[in-house]
């Protein structure tokens, strides 16, 4: 059987459940949660690919202060502006 979610969450629930398995970056695993006493850890031999990531939001919207804040801080970091995908 395969799931397909988004929720990270989930997946660490269902693995707690004896569900299944999941690859997972170390700081989704959060040895705190509520799973976390229920679930066994083992680093990968290999190391996986970097993970790019991106920020981003509605266009047009007022952002709230503290967004503002963190967006100043990280801007040198920022690349161009992208269109998201499947928008024309």
């Amino acid at each position: 059987m395969l799931i397909r979610t988004s929720s990270v969450e989930a997946v660490r629930s269902l693995v707690a459940t004896g569900a299944g398995v999941t690859v997972l970056p170390d700081m989704l695993y959060r040895p705190w949660s509520l799973e976390g006493d229920r679930l066994e850890v083992r680093q990968l031999l290999q190391p996986l690919p970097d993970l790019e990531v991106g920020l981003a939001w509605c266009k047009g919207a007022v952002l709230p202060e503290a967004l503002e804040n963190f967006l100043t801080a990280v801007r040198p970091t920022l690349g161009s502006t992208q269109q998201a995908y499947g928008s024309k």
